[in-house]
């Protein structure tokens, strides 16, 4: 089942909700300004002040080089091709430490063109972690 975006949003929003304690937040890009919005869970992620003013280029700055390199190619391909994208990324907080993220991001396409990317990032850190314990 395909939903309009008015509709995943709203879903998001109650996923946002429903996981509360500063690991889910929900995020935006605007295309073609880059602006992008946060909720408050995706600044504690990124261990940043609520509210801060960040810009796509500084925010890519918290990346890992090999998951910039993945996030970069995942999102080229979804704006061109106006699809949805999971990926799980790693970054280092501004307050330095190792994080893993979950993205799951959305693409709005208006007459064939992509005009915003939203979703959810979750951090997995522990997920993650758990993962590696066990094998």
């Amino acid at each position: 089942m395909l939903l309009d975006t008015e509709e995943l949003e709203q879903r998001l929003s109650q996923l946002e909700g429903e996981t509360a304690g500063g690991t889910t937040g929900m995020w935006q890009c605007d295309l073609p300004h880059e602006t992008l919005t946060w909720t408050d869970g995706v600044y504690d992620i990124f261990e940043l002040p609520r509210g801060f003013r960040i810009t796509r280029p500084e925010a890519v700055g918290f990346y890992t080089q090999k998951s910039l390199k993945m996030l970069e190619e995942v999102r080229r391909r979804a704006i061109r091709d106006c699809t949805d994208f999971t990926l799980d990324t790693e970054i280092m907080t501004a307050l330095g430490n190792s994080r893993r993220m979950r993205i799951i991001g959305h693409v709005k396409c208006e007459n064939g063109r992509a005009v915003r990317i939203f979703g959810i990032k979750q951090d997995i850190t522990e997920e993650k972690s758990n993962i590696h314990r066990t094998t």
